[in-house]
């Protein structure tokens, strides 16, 4: 259904695309063969993508964007991607959808009979901006008032906990919103979230547009844009998510040789101070660790002491320091994990355990049988690129003098 909202673009269907075609549209809208046509967009910025860009996005760099916007470079190690959770989240989104009215009406006192969701399968463009292009999930009608609905799917205990429980919306799926209500030119965008099968587990967050930060906010996209038309790399970024600039570049640079000799930087002010940064860090953080060491020491007195009074009843105390205040301390004991006995489960089930019992390959006996004969079958170590990387050391020594 194309419906063109105030001066909003609308580009085209998207309802029958197959998932490679709506790639294509969402890189170069739907002129996306023809670089000659009017229609065809350069460069093009998603409402998913724009947290990358505003630097809040806990999963992609600015510069992995930049590349891949800019195809300048590739990296050696592709990024892993888990289609089993991106296909979840693309079945439920009408299961969520059908749940909304019902959750408005028992938790915010809005009749379903209110409230309209509208399956809007239209690609839309900003007029202004034409690197702005969205496909909102669904339009909603409230009260006669028509905004947007964002859904989302999660099985993070972190989000649910953290962010969807209390009511709010985590800053990258914020900018999601507010970067949809400026293309489209809407009011307010419900973020609705589900991670469970009934109302109890859903949350509908409503966003008003912040029209200040709206204008601000694709400046900032609009000057990405431009660094990407001409093959300029953003600036190093910072802030929050700046390790996933260092995840980036571990795949983008590739595996290691594990003896590969050191690299000689160039003498200049940026290595120079680079290099300094990371030695006081190094200073600070062996600094921090003896004061953590101190810390734990005075713990383990203070637990002593605490455990005298305790005496093995409890692992929880209290202490009434006046009539209207009551301090509480709980020890945290280090507890072994509950394992099987398999001895006895043997002795009582000795058919049962047979059935179950599985032999298990012995490295130590094989090497020591055959020696080095194994070591063509040890698979090499691999970059984990799922953690960025730290540092290991920085030494500071002098060179010795050359004889003259």
């Amino acid at each position: 259904m194309a419906r063109k909202k105030r001066h909003t673009v609308a580009l085209g269907d998207i309802a029958n695309l197959s998932n490679e075609e709506w790639l294509k549209w969402r890189a170069h809208g739907p002129d996306y063969a023809d670089p000659t046509s009017p229609r065809y967009i350069p460069v093009t910025v998603g409402s998913s993508a724009v947290a990358i860009v505003m630097g809040d996005s806990p999963f992609e760099s600015q510069l992995e964007f930049y590349h891949e916007k800019s195809a300048i470079k590739t990296p050696k190690i592709a990024r892993k991607m888990n289609q089993d959770i991106l296909d979840a989240g693309h079945y439920l989104e009408e299961f969520v959808a059908m749940n909304f009215p019902r959750f408005m009406e028992e938790n915010c006192n809005v009749p379903a009979g209110n409230i309209k969701v509208i399956n809007d399968t239209t690609m839309y463009q900003h007029p202004d901006y034409p690197f702005a292009v969205v496909d909102p999930d669904r339009l909603v009608i409230i009260n006669k008032q028509e905004g947007i609905m964002e859904i989302k799917t999660t099985s993070s205990l972190d989000d649910i906990n953290n962010y969807w429980k209390k009511g709010l919306a985590p800053k990258k799926y914020y900018w999601q919103c507010q970067y949809q209500m400026e293309t489209m030119d809407y009011d307010f965008c419900y973020l609705v979230c589900m991670w469970g099968f009934t109302t109890k587990e859903m949350a509908a967050i409503k966003i008003v547009r912040d029209r200040a930060l709206g204008k601000e906010m694709m400046e900032k996209v609009s000057k990405f844009v431009e660094l990407c038309e001409l093959g300029i790399e953003p600036d190093m970024q910072t802030g929050e998510h700046v390790d996933t600039l260092s995840k980036y570049l571990v795949r983008f640079y590739g595996p290691v040789e594990p003896n590969a000799p050191a690299v000689e930087l160039p003498d200049n002010e940026e290595t120079q101070e680079i290099m300094d940064e990371a030695y006081k860090l190094f200073e600070r953080k062996a600094a921090l660790t003896k004061e953590l060491d101190k810390l734990s020491e005075e713990e383990a007195i203070i637990c002593a002491k605490v455990l005298k009074y305790l005496q093995g009843k409890s692992n929880y105390c209290t202490l009434r320091l006046n009539e209207e205040q009551v301090i509480s301390l709980k020890l945290d004991r280090p507890m072994h994990r509950a394992s099987f006995d398999e001895e006895a489960f043997k002795a009582e089930y000795p058919n049962e355990y047979k059935e179950f019992l599985v032999p298990k390959f012995d490295l130590t006996k094989c090497k020591k049988k055959y020696g080095m004969e194994t070591s063509r079958y040890i698979i090499p170590a691999t970059i984990n690129a799922d953690k960025a990387p730290s540092i290991d050391k920085v030494l500071l020594r002098d060179i010795p003098l050359k004889a003259v």
